[in-house]
Formats: structure tokens, C-alpha cells, sequence
């Protein structure tokens, strides 16, 4: 029981590194993606807009 509390905490933490990591290569690459994801939606109207 107590290990799979710890497991849990230790999921958690490891989806908050995850999250933390993506966000920043996310943030640093924002103008780019921006720029591609405005692209995309011109490019293609008809579909549902791609949010961030």
C-alpha cells in the first residue's frame, strides 16, 4: 500500500518534470511554432483550429 502511494507521488512527479521540460523547449521555441501553427491553419481552414 505504501510503496503504491509512493509510486503514485513518484508518477506525479516524473509528469511534472515531463510537463516542466516540454514547457520550456515549448517556450523557447514558440515563435516558430506560432508561426507553423498559423500556417497550418491557413493552409487548412476547413479544419478544427489546433490550440496550444
Amino acid at each position: 500500500m505504501r510503496c503504491d502511494r509512493h509510486h503514485r507521488i513518484f508518477v506525479k512527479a516524473l509528469l511534472l518534470l515531463t510537463s516542466l521540460w516540454f514547457s520550456e523547449r515549448l517556450l523557447r521555441q514558440l515563435p516558430q511554432g506560432i508561426l507553423r501553427m498559423h500556417c497550418v491553419t491557413l493552409l487548412t481552414p476547413h479544419l478544427p483550429r489546433p490550440c496550444l
